[in-house]
Protein backbone atom coordinates (compact mmCIF):
# COMPACT_ATOMS: atom_id res chain seq x y z
CA UNK A 1 0.00 0.00 0.00
CA UNK A 2 1.44 3.32 -0.96
CA UNK A 3 1.42 6.11 1.61
CA UNK A 4 0.25 9.46 0.27
CA UNK A 5 1.90 12.18 2.34
CA UNK A 6 0.76 15.79 2.51
CA UNK A 7 3.76 17.98 1.80
CA UNK A 8 4.71 20.43 4.54
CA UNK A 9 3.86 23.99 3.65
CA UNK A 10 1.56 22.84 0.88
CA UNK A 11 -0.12 25.73 -0.88
CA UNK A 12 -3.22 26.08 -3.00
CA UNK A 13 -1.16 25.35 -6.10
CA UNK A 14 -0.35 21.92 -4.66
CA UNK A 15 -3.72 20.89 -3.32
CA UNK A 16 -6.44 22.96 -4.92
CA UNK A 17 -8.53 21.00 -7.42
CA UNK A 18 -9.00 23.90 -9.79
CA UNK A 19 -5.31 24.24 -10.55
CA UNK A 20 -4.18 25.01 -14.07
CA UNK A 21 -2.99 22.09 -16.18
CA UNK A 22 0.75 21.57 -16.61
CA UNK A 23 2.34 23.19 -19.65
CA UNK A 24 4.31 20.25 -21.05
CA UNK A 25 2.52 18.03 -23.59
CA UNK A 26 3.86 14.64 -24.51
CA UNK A 27 4.76 14.33 -28.17
CA UNK A 28 3.95 10.61 -28.35
CA UNK A 29 0.32 9.51 -28.51
CA UNK A 30 -0.54 7.76 -25.21
CA UNK A 31 -1.55 4.12 -25.31
CA UNK A 32 -5.02 3.23 -23.98
CA UNK A 33 -5.78 0.41 -21.53
CA UNK A 34 -9.13 -0.70 -20.09
CA UNK A 35 -9.70 -1.81 -16.49
CA UNK A 36 -12.84 -2.91 -14.67
CA UNK A 37 -14.01 -3.14 -11.06
CA UNK A 38 -17.40 -4.09 -9.67
CA UNK A 39 -18.38 -0.42 -9.71
CA UNK A 40 -16.53 1.14 -12.64
CA UNK A 41 -15.03 0.70 -16.06
CA UNK A 42 -11.89 2.77 -16.58
CA UNK A 43 -10.23 3.89 -19.81
CA UNK A 44 -6.72 5.00 -19.06
CA UNK A 45 -3.84 6.62 -20.90
CA UNK A 46 -1.37 5.97 -18.07
CA UNK A 47 0.49 2.79 -17.17
CA UNK A 48 -1.29 -0.31 -15.93
CA UNK A 49 0.58 0.01 -12.63
CA UNK A 50 -0.56 3.59 -11.98
CA UNK A 51 -4.10 2.87 -13.20
CA UNK A 52 -4.30 -0.17 -10.92
CA UNK A 53 -3.08 1.81 -7.94
CA UNK A 54 -5.58 4.62 -8.57
CA UNK A 55 -8.51 2.20 -8.69
CA UNK A 56 -7.34 0.34 -5.56
CA UNK A 57 -7.13 3.60 -3.64
CA UNK A 58 -10.58 4.53 -4.89
CA UNK A 59 -11.89 1.25 -3.44
CA UNK A 60 -10.48 2.27 -0.04
CA UNK A 61 -12.09 5.69 -0.34
CA UNK A 62 -15.40 4.06 -1.29
CA UNK A 63 -15.25 1.85 1.79
CA UNK A 64 -14.91 4.82 4.16
CA UNK A 65 -17.09 7.42 2.43
CA UNK A 66 -20.27 6.55 4.33
CA UNK A 67 -18.44 7.04 7.66
CA UNK A 68 -16.91 10.35 6.51
CA UNK A 69 -20.15 11.87 5.19
CA UNK A 70 -23.92 11.35 5.32
CA UNK A 71 -23.81 9.63 1.91
CA UNK A 72 -24.79 5.97 2.06
CA UNK A 73 -22.84 3.18 0.38
CA UNK A 74 -25.42 2.59 -2.34
CA UNK A 75 -24.35 0.26 -5.19
CA UNK A 76 -24.20 1.99 -8.58
CA UNK A 77 -27.51 1.98 -10.44
CA UNK A 78 -26.20 3.11 -13.81
CA UNK A 79 -22.94 2.58 -15.74
CA UNK A 80 -20.04 4.78 -14.69
CA UNK A 81 -16.86 5.24 -16.66
CA UNK A 82 -13.64 6.76 -15.39
CA UNK A 83 -11.38 8.38 -17.98
CA UNK A 84 -7.78 8.80 -16.84
CA UNK A 85 -6.46 11.16 -19.49
CA UNK A 86 -3.12 12.65 -20.32
CA UNK A 87 -2.96 16.40 -20.74
CA UNK A 88 -3.76 16.74 -24.44
CA UNK A 89 -6.79 14.43 -24.38
CA UNK A 90 -8.06 16.05 -21.19
CA UNK A 91 -7.73 19.55 -22.66
CA UNK A 92 -9.93 18.44 -25.54
CA UNK A 93 -12.54 17.10 -23.12
CA UNK A 94 -12.80 20.44 -21.30
CA UNK A 95 -12.90 22.58 -24.46
CA UNK A 96 -15.06 25.59 -23.78
CA UNK A 97 -14.95 25.17 -19.98
CA UNK A 98 -13.06 27.04 -17.32
CA UNK A 99 -9.72 25.29 -16.84
CA UNK A 100 -10.11 22.49 -14.28
CA UNK A 101 -8.19 19.36 -13.33
CA UNK A 102 -11.14 16.97 -13.30
CA UNK A 103 -14.92 16.90 -13.56
CA UNK A 104 -17.98 14.71 -13.14
CA UNK A 105 -20.55 14.52 -15.91
CA UNK A 106 -23.97 13.07 -15.10
CA UNK A 107 -26.76 12.08 -17.45
CA UNK A 108 -29.98 10.37 -16.38
CA UNK A 109 -28.66 6.86 -17.14
CA UNK A 110 -24.87 7.13 -17.28
CA UNK A 111 -22.01 8.94 -15.51
CA UNK A 112 -18.46 9.95 -16.36
CA UNK A 113 -15.57 10.83 -14.05
CA UNK A 114 -12.87 12.54 -16.13
CA UNK A 115 -9.44 13.31 -14.68
CA UNK A 116 -6.20 14.87 -15.88
CA UNK A 117 -3.58 12.37 -14.70
CA UNK A 118 -0.57 14.20 -16.13
CA UNK A 119 0.25 15.27 -12.58
CA UNK A 120 1.39 13.49 -9.39
CA UNK A 121 -0.39 10.46 -7.97
CA UNK A 122 -1.55 12.48 -4.96
CA UNK A 123 -3.13 15.15 -7.15
CA UNK A 124 -4.81 12.59 -9.40
CA UNK A 125 -6.29 10.81 -6.39
CA UNK A 126 -7.54 14.03 -4.78
CA UNK A 127 -9.38 14.89 -7.99
CA UNK A 128 -10.91 11.42 -8.29
CA UNK A 129 -12.07 11.44 -4.67
CA UNK A 130 -13.68 14.85 -5.20
CA UNK A 131 -15.53 13.71 -8.31
CA UNK A 132 -16.55 10.44 -6.68
CA UNK A 133 -18.51 12.40 -4.06
CA UNK A 134 -20.51 14.01 -6.87
CA UNK A 135 -21.06 10.54 -8.33
CA UNK A 136 -22.34 9.09 -5.06
CA UNK A 137 -24.63 12.06 -4.41
CA UNK A 138 -26.09 11.64 -7.90
CA UNK A 139 -26.31 7.87 -7.45
CA UNK A 140 -28.53 8.39 -4.42
CA UNK A 141 -30.82 10.84 -6.17
CA UNK A 142 -29.54 13.95 -4.38
CA UNK A 143 -29.88 16.22 -7.42
CA UNK A 144 -31.30 19.24 -5.60
CA UNK A 145 -28.53 19.67 -3.01
CA UNK A 146 -27.32 23.27 -2.70
CA UNK A 147 -24.15 23.72 -4.69
CA UNK A 148 -22.14 25.03 -1.72
CA UNK A 149 -22.85 21.87 0.25
CA UNK A 150 -22.03 19.35 -2.45
CA UNK A 151 -18.82 21.15 -3.42
CA UNK A 152 -17.87 21.82 0.19
CA UNK A 153 -18.41 18.18 1.14
CA UNK A 154 -16.44 16.97 -1.89
CA UNK A 155 -13.49 19.15 -0.89
CA UNK A 156 -13.81 18.15 2.75
CA UNK A 157 -13.08 14.48 1.95
CA UNK A 158 -10.93 14.81 -1.17
CA UNK A 159 -7.67 15.18 0.79
CA UNK A 160 -7.78 11.54 1.86
CA UNK A 161 -4.35 10.15 2.73
CA UNK A 162 -2.82 7.03 4.30
CA UNK A 163 -0.47 8.24 7.00
CA UNK A 164 0.83 6.50 10.09
CA UNK A 165 -1.58 3.58 9.96
CA UNK A 166 -4.57 5.89 9.63
CA UNK A 167 -6.62 7.32 6.82
CA UNK A 168 -6.75 11.05 7.39
CA UNK A 169 -9.18 13.45 5.73
CA UNK A 170 -10.88 16.79 6.26
CA UNK A 171 -7.77 18.89 5.76
CA UNK A 172 -8.11 22.60 5.12
CA UNK A 173 -5.26 23.49 2.73
CA UNK A 174 -2.68 26.08 3.69
CA UNK A 175 -2.12 29.13 1.49
CA UNK A 176 -5.78 29.86 0.64
CA UNK A 177 -6.84 31.82 3.71
CA UNK A 178 -7.40 35.05 1.78
CA UNK A 179 -9.84 33.30 -0.56
CA UNK A 180 -11.71 31.79 2.38
CA UNK A 181 -12.41 35.04 4.23
CA UNK A 182 -15.79 36.74 4.25
CA UNK A 183 -14.25 39.75 2.51
CA UNK A 184 -13.63 37.55 -0.53
CA UNK A 185 -17.20 36.18 -0.53
CA UNK A 186 -19.64 36.45 2.38
CA UNK A 187 -21.56 33.37 3.47
CA UNK A 188 -24.92 34.74 2.34
CA UNK A 189 -23.64 34.91 -1.23
CA UNK A 190 -21.97 31.48 -1.01
CA UNK A 191 -25.18 29.80 0.14
CA UNK A 192 -27.15 31.09 -2.86
CA UNK A 193 -24.71 30.09 -5.60
CA UNK A 194 -26.30 28.02 -8.39
CA UNK A 195 -24.71 25.91 -11.10
CA UNK A 196 -24.27 28.23 -14.06
CA UNK A 197 -23.99 31.40 -11.99
CA UNK A 198 -20.99 33.70 -12.32
CA UNK A 199 -19.75 32.62 -8.88
CA UNK A 200 -19.65 29.03 -10.04
CA UNK A 201 -18.41 29.57 -13.60
CA UNK A 202 -16.06 32.54 -13.62
CA UNK A 203 -12.49 32.12 -12.46
CA UNK A 204 -12.31 35.23 -10.24
CA UNK A 205 -15.24 34.03 -8.11
CA UNK A 206 -14.71 30.28 -8.07
CA UNK A 207 -11.84 30.10 -5.60
CA UNK A 208 -13.59 32.24 -2.96
CA UNK A 209 -16.80 30.23 -3.46
CA UNK A 210 -15.02 26.88 -3.12
CA UNK A 211 -12.88 27.92 -0.17
CA UNK A 212 -15.69 29.59 1.80
CA UNK A 213 -17.90 26.54 1.13
CA UNK A 214 -15.16 24.24 2.40
CA UNK A 215 -14.58 26.39 5.49
CA UNK A 216 -18.28 26.33 6.37
CA UNK A 217 -18.57 22.54 5.95
CA UNK A 218 -15.23 22.01 7.75
CA UNK A 219 -16.37 24.08 10.72
CA UNK A 220 -19.72 22.30 11.00
CA UNK A 221 -18.34 18.78 10.50
CA UNK A 222 -15.26 18.80 12.75
CA UNK A 223 -14.51 22.37 13.82
CA UNK A 224 -17.11 22.66 16.57
CA UNK A 225 -19.69 20.58 18.39
CA UNK A 226 -23.41 20.71 17.64
CA UNK A 227 -23.18 22.15 14.12
CA UNK A 228 -23.48 19.06 11.94
CA UNK A 229 -27.17 18.35 12.51
CA UNK A 230 -28.30 21.99 12.08
CA UNK A 231 -26.34 22.02 8.81
CA UNK A 232 -28.24 18.97 7.52
CA UNK A 233 -31.58 20.41 8.56
CA UNK A 234 -30.67 23.70 6.88
CA UNK A 235 -29.88 21.79 3.67
CA UNK A 236 -33.34 20.17 3.82
CA UNK A 237 -35.00 23.56 4.27
CA UNK A 238 -33.11 24.95 1.29
CA UNK A 239 -34.05 21.96 -0.89
CA UNK A 240 -37.67 22.53 0.13
CA UNK A 241 -37.47 26.08 -1.21
CA UNK A 242 -37.28 28.10 2.01
CA UNK A 243 -35.55 31.50 1.77
CA UNK A 244 -31.89 31.19 2.68
CA UNK A 245 -31.63 33.73 5.49
CA UNK A 246 -34.80 32.61 7.27
CA UNK A 247 -33.86 28.92 7.00
CA UNK A 248 -30.34 29.67 8.25
CA UNK A 249 -31.52 31.62 11.30
CA UNK A 250 -34.08 28.93 12.14
CA UNK A 251 -31.38 26.25 12.37
CA UNK A 252 -28.29 28.13 13.58
CA UNK A 253 -29.90 30.87 15.67
CA UNK A 254 -27.73 33.47 13.96
CA UNK A 255 -27.75 35.52 10.81
CA UNK A 256 -25.32 34.66 8.05
CA UNK A 257 -23.45 37.88 8.84
CA UNK A 258 -22.97 36.80 12.46
CA UNK A 259 -21.84 33.37 11.30
CA UNK A 260 -19.31 35.02 8.99
CA UNK A 261 -17.58 36.35 12.10
CA UNK A 262 -17.40 32.83 13.59
CA UNK A 263 -15.90 31.43 10.40
CA UNK A 264 -13.34 34.21 10.07
CA UNK A 265 -12.27 33.61 13.67
CA UNK A 266 -12.02 29.85 13.02
CA UNK A 267 -9.97 30.17 9.83
CA UNK A 268 -6.48 30.47 11.43
CA UNK A 269 -6.86 27.16 13.30
CA UNK A 270 -8.78 25.29 10.57
CA UNK A 271 -5.49 24.28 8.94
CA UNK A 272 -4.54 22.24 12.00
CA UNK A 273 -7.87 20.39 12.30
CA UNK A 274 -8.59 17.15 10.48
CA UNK A 275 -10.32 13.78 11.01
CA UNK A 276 -9.12 10.20 10.69
CA UNK A 277 -10.19 6.55 10.51
CA UNK A 278 -8.03 3.48 11.34
CA UNK A 279 -6.53 1.87 8.24
CA UNK A 280 -7.49 -1.61 9.48
CA UNK A 281 -11.18 -0.66 9.21
CA UNK A 282 -10.99 -0.89 5.41
CA UNK A 283 -11.76 -4.18 3.65
CA UNK A 284 -9.13 -5.74 1.41
CA UNK A 285 -9.09 -4.28 -2.07
CA UNK A 286 -9.61 -6.33 -5.22
CA UNK A 287 -7.24 -5.92 -8.14
CA UNK A 288 -9.02 -4.31 -11.12
CA UNK A 289 -9.50 -6.64 -14.06
CA UNK A 290 -7.44 -5.59 -17.07
CA UNK A 291 -9.46 -6.11 -20.23
CA UNK A 292 -8.09 -6.32 -23.76
CA UNK A 293 -9.03 -3.31 -25.84
CA UNK A 294 -7.75 -2.15 -29.20
CA UNK A 295 -6.56 1.42 -29.58
CA UNK A 296 -9.30 1.91 -32.19
CA UNK A 297 -12.04 0.83 -29.75
CA UNK A 298 -10.61 3.04 -27.03
CA UNK A 299 -10.79 6.02 -29.38
CA UNK A 300 -14.45 5.23 -30.03
CA UNK A 301 -15.11 5.36 -26.27
CA UNK A 302 -13.21 8.65 -26.09
CA UNK A 303 -15.17 10.07 -29.03
CA UNK A 304 -18.45 9.12 -27.31
CA UNK A 305 -17.19 10.87 -24.17
CA UNK A 306 -16.45 14.05 -26.13
CA UNK A 307 -19.96 13.99 -27.57
CA UNK A 308 -21.39 13.68 -24.06
CA UNK A 309 -19.36 16.31 -22.27
CA UNK A 310 -19.02 19.19 -24.72
CA UNK A 311 -20.53 20.66 -27.84
CA UNK A 312 -17.33 20.66 -29.88
CA UNK A 313 -17.62 18.63 -33.08
CA UNK A 314 -14.19 18.97 -34.63
CA UNK A 315 -12.35 15.74 -35.27
CA UNK A 316 -14.94 13.29 -33.91
CA UNK A 317 -15.13 11.58 -37.30
CA UNK A 318 -11.34 11.18 -37.35
CA UNK A 319 -11.42 9.34 -34.03
CA UNK A 320 -14.07 6.95 -35.37
CA UNK A 321 -12.57 6.40 -38.81
CA UNK A 322 -9.96 3.72 -37.90
CA UNK A 323 -12.56 1.45 -36.28
CA UNK A 324 -15.07 1.88 -39.09
CA UNK A 325 -12.34 1.21 -41.66
CA UNK A 326 -11.69 -2.22 -40.14
CA UNK A 327 -15.33 -2.92 -39.20
CA UNK A 328 -17.87 -0.82 -41.15
CA UNK A 329 -20.81 -2.11 -39.06
CA UNK A 330 -19.31 -1.47 -35.61
CA UNK A 331 -22.32 -0.44 -33.52
CA UNK A 332 -20.83 2.14 -31.08
CA UNK A 333 -18.96 3.84 -33.94
CA UNK A 334 -22.10 4.10 -36.08
CA UNK A 335 -24.07 5.61 -33.21
CA UNK A 336 -21.35 8.14 -32.40
CA UNK A 337 -21.00 9.12 -36.06
CA UNK A 338 -24.79 9.44 -36.37
CA UNK A 339 -24.87 11.75 -33.36
CA UNK A 340 -21.99 13.78 -34.77
CA UNK A 341 -23.90 14.24 -38.04
CA UNK A 342 -27.15 15.02 -36.22
CA UNK A 343 -25.48 17.83 -34.28
CA UNK A 344 -24.31 19.36 -37.52
CA UNK A 345 -27.87 19.24 -38.94
CA UNK A 346 -27.01 16.47 -41.40
CA UNK A 347 -30.13 14.50 -40.60
CA UNK A 348 -30.11 12.52 -43.86
CA UNK A 349 -26.60 11.25 -43.11
CA UNK A 350 -27.59 10.49 -39.52
CA UNK A 351 -30.59 8.48 -40.76
CA UNK A 352 -28.41 6.43 -43.10
CA UNK A 353 -26.02 5.60 -40.28
CA UNK A 354 -28.88 4.55 -38.00
CA UNK A 355 -30.23 2.32 -40.79
CA UNK A 356 -26.78 0.72 -41.08
CA UNK A 357 -26.87 0.18 -37.32
CA UNK A 358 -30.24 -1.55 -37.55
CA UNK A 359 -28.83 -3.95 -40.15
CA UNK A 360 -25.63 -4.58 -38.19
CA UNK A 361 -25.01 -7.88 -36.43
CA UNK A 362 -22.55 -6.08 -34.14
CA UNK A 363 -25.08 -3.67 -32.59
CA UNK A 364 -26.10 -4.25 -28.98
CA UNK A 365 -29.05 -2.94 -26.90
CA UNK A 366 -27.11 0.14 -25.74
CA UNK A 367 -26.44 1.07 -29.38
CA UNK A 368 -30.14 0.83 -30.25
CA UNK A 369 -31.11 2.83 -27.16
CA UNK A 370 -28.58 5.58 -27.95
CA UNK A 371 -29.74 5.75 -31.57
CA UNK A 372 -33.34 5.98 -30.37
CA UNK A 373 -32.37 8.86 -28.09
CA UNK A 374 -30.89 10.76 -31.06
CA UNK A 375 -34.20 10.49 -32.92
CA UNK A 376 -36.28 11.24 -29.83
CA UNK A 377 -34.34 14.43 -29.26
CA UNK A 378 -34.98 15.34 -32.90
CA UNK A 379 -38.71 14.68 -32.53
CA UNK A 380 -38.98 16.83 -29.41
CA UNK A 381 -36.65 19.61 -30.53
CA UNK A 382 -37.05 22.79 -32.53
CA UNK A 383 -34.61 22.08 -35.33
CA UNK A 384 -34.95 24.36 -38.33
CA UNK A 385 -36.82 22.76 -41.20
CA UNK A 386 -38.49 20.05 -39.12
CA UNK A 387 -42.18 19.58 -39.98
CA UNK A 388 -44.81 17.99 -37.73
CA UNK A 389 -44.78 14.98 -40.05
CA UNK A 390 -41.01 14.76 -39.73
CA UNK A 391 -41.26 14.83 -35.94
CA UNK A 392 -43.87 12.08 -35.95
CA UNK A 393 -41.68 9.97 -38.23
CA UNK A 394 -38.66 10.47 -35.95
CA UNK A 395 -40.76 9.61 -32.89
CA UNK A 396 -42.04 6.37 -34.40
CA UNK A 397 -38.54 5.39 -35.56
CA UNK A 398 -37.19 6.10 -32.07
CA UNK A 399 -39.91 3.91 -30.56
CA UNK A 400 -38.95 1.00 -32.82
CA UNK A 401 -35.34 1.30 -31.74
CA UNK A 402 -36.28 1.37 -28.05
CA UNK A 403 -38.48 -1.69 -28.54
CA UNK A 404 -35.61 -3.50 -30.23
CA UNK A 405 -33.26 -2.62 -27.38
CA UNK A 406 -35.79 -3.83 -24.80
CA UNK A 407 -36.37 -7.09 -26.69
CA UNK A 408 -32.67 -7.86 -26.26
CA UNK A 409 -32.23 -6.34 -22.80
CA UNK A 410 -35.48 -5.69 -20.89
CA UNK A 411 -33.59 -4.03 -18.02
CA UNK A 412 -32.08 -1.29 -20.23
CA UNK A 413 -32.98 1.94 -18.41
CA UNK A 414 -32.37 4.36 -21.29
CA UNK A 415 -34.53 2.28 -23.62
CA UNK A 416 -37.32 1.98 -21.03
CA UNK A 417 -37.31 5.71 -20.42
CA UNK A 418 -37.17 6.58 -24.12
CA UNK A 419 -40.00 4.19 -24.93
CA UNK A 420 -42.12 5.70 -22.15
CA UNK A 421 -41.52 9.22 -23.45
CA UNK A 422 -42.66 8.21 -26.94
CA UNK A 423 -45.84 6.75 -25.45
CA UNK A 424 -46.83 9.79 -23.39
CA UNK A 425 -46.04 11.97 -26.43
CA UNK A 426 -48.02 9.85 -28.91
CA UNK A 427 -49.72 6.95 -27.08
CA UNK A 428 -50.73 3.67 -28.63
CA UNK A 429 -50.19 1.25 -25.70
CA UNK A 430 -49.96 3.16 -22.43
CA UNK A 431 -50.57 0.12 -20.25
CA UNK A 432 -47.59 -1.73 -21.70
CA UNK A 433 -45.53 1.42 -21.36
CA UNK A 434 -46.63 1.76 -17.72
CA UNK A 435 -45.36 -1.76 -17.02
CA UNK A 436 -42.01 -1.08 -18.70
CA UNK A 437 -41.44 2.26 -16.97
CA UNK A 438 -42.62 0.86 -13.64
CA UNK A 439 -40.11 -2.00 -13.83
CA UNK A 440 -37.32 0.46 -14.70
CA UNK A 441 -38.28 2.67 -11.74
CA UNK A 442 -38.01 -0.29 -9.37
CA UNK A 443 -34.49 -0.95 -10.68
CA UNK A 444 -33.47 2.70 -10.26
CA UNK A 445 -35.77 4.13 -7.56
CA UNK A 446 -33.58 7.22 -7.08
CA UNK A 447 -34.25 8.42 -10.65
CA UNK A 448 -36.47 11.49 -10.70
CA UNK A 449 -36.81 11.21 -14.47
CA UNK A 450 -38.30 7.71 -14.27
CA UNK A 451 -40.58 8.62 -11.38
CA UNK A 452 -41.92 11.73 -13.13
CA UNK A 453 -42.48 9.72 -16.30
CA UNK A 454 -44.33 7.07 -14.31
CA UNK A 455 -46.44 9.81 -12.70
CA UNK A 456 -47.35 11.07 -16.17
CA UNK A 457 -48.51 7.57 -17.11
CA UNK A 458 -50.72 7.39 -14.03
CA UNK A 459 -52.21 10.79 -14.83
CA UNK A 460 -52.99 9.78 -18.42
CA UNK A 461 -54.52 6.49 -17.23
CA UNK A 462 -56.89 8.28 -14.87
CA UNK A 463 -55.02 7.76 -11.59
CA UNK A 464 -54.34 11.34 -10.41
CA UNK A 465 -53.76 10.44 -6.73
CA UNK A 466 -51.00 7.97 -7.63
CA UNK A 467 -49.57 10.53 -10.03
CA UNK A 468 -49.33 13.25 -7.37
CA UNK A 469 -47.77 10.88 -4.83
CA UNK A 470 -45.04 9.94 -7.28
CA UNK A 471 -44.56 13.51 -8.40
CA UNK A 472 -43.95 14.66 -4.84
CA UNK A 473 -41.34 11.95 -4.42
CA UNK A 474 -39.65 12.70 -7.74
CA UNK A 475 -39.64 16.48 -7.91
CA UNK A 476 -36.47 16.79 -5.80
CA UNK A 477 -34.71 13.94 -7.60
CA UNK A 478 -34.98 14.94 -11.25
CA UNK A 479 -31.67 16.03 -12.77
CA UNK A 480 -33.48 18.36 -15.17
CA UNK A 481 -34.30 21.63 -13.37
CA UNK A 482 -37.13 22.28 -15.84
CA UNK A 483 -38.77 19.00 -14.80
CA UNK A 484 -38.41 19.96 -11.13
CA UNK A 485 -40.00 23.35 -11.79
CA UNK A 486 -42.91 21.77 -13.66
CA UNK A 487 -43.52 19.42 -10.73
CA UNK A 488 -43.44 22.30 -8.26
CA UNK A 489 -45.98 24.24 -10.33
CA UNK A 490 -48.25 21.21 -10.37
CA UNK A 491 -47.90 20.48 -6.66
CA UNK A 492 -47.44 23.89 -5.09
CA UNK A 493 -45.85 23.46 -1.64
CA UNK A 494 -43.24 20.73 -1.78
CA UNK A 495 -41.32 18.96 0.99
CA UNK A 496 -38.23 16.99 0.04
CA UNK A 497 -38.00 14.92 3.20
CA UNK A 498 -35.20 12.75 1.79
CA UNK A 499 -32.90 15.76 1.70
CA UNK A 500 -32.06 15.27 5.37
Amino acid sequence: MRSHQLRSGACAGTLFILALAASVVSAAEPKWIELETDAFRAYSQVSERKSNEILRELQRFQALLASMTNLDAVPPRVPTRIFLLEQEAFARAIAGREDVAGFFHAEPFRNDIVVDVSRSMDRSLFIIYHEYVHFQARNQGHHALPVFYEEGLAQFVQYFINQGGRYRFGFFPDGVQDDARSEAMPLARVLDVEVGSVEYQEHEFRRPFYMRSLLFVHYCQIGTDGCSEPLRRFIARRVNGEPTEAAFHAEFGKSTQEFDQLLDAYLPRAIGVHAWRPANSIPRTVAPRVKPISQEDAKVEYAALLLRVNRAHEGIDALLAPRLASSPDHGPSLVALAEWNERQDRRVDANKLIQRLEASAQADPDDFARAGSILLKRARGNAEGMTDAGRRTALQHARRLFVRALSKQPENLEAAYGYGVTQVTQPDDLQRSLNIVGAATRRFPESGELQLLLATHFEMLGKPDDARTLMRRAACRAMDSDLRDLARKELGELTCVEAQ
